[in-house]
């Protein structure tokens, strides 16, 4: 299903930045993005069995990553 509903549990493989290895983290899908038609297109994770080491990595990755907030205010 995609995306999974909310409070479904996961496991996601996110790549180290360099390339070298994947590490695997345990979460929970907290919330979804609704589009205009009303159809879910994202959705937001918890994650809630960070690897030891595994959280500077993320830290990293969002650092790269990051984007303007998607929120908007009506």
């Amino acid at each position: 299903e995609s995306p999974p509903s909310v409070g479904d549990l996961l496991e996601v493989d996110i790549p180290m930045i360099d390339g070298s290895q994947t590490v695997t983290i345990k979460g929970v899908v907290r919330w979804h993005r609704i589009m205009e038609n009303g159809e879910a297109s994202g959705c937001g994770v918890q994650f809630t069995d960070v690897p030891e080491g595994a959280d500077k990595h993320l830290e990293n990755m969002i650092t790269l990553l990051q984007k303007e907030p998607l929120f908007i205010d009506l």
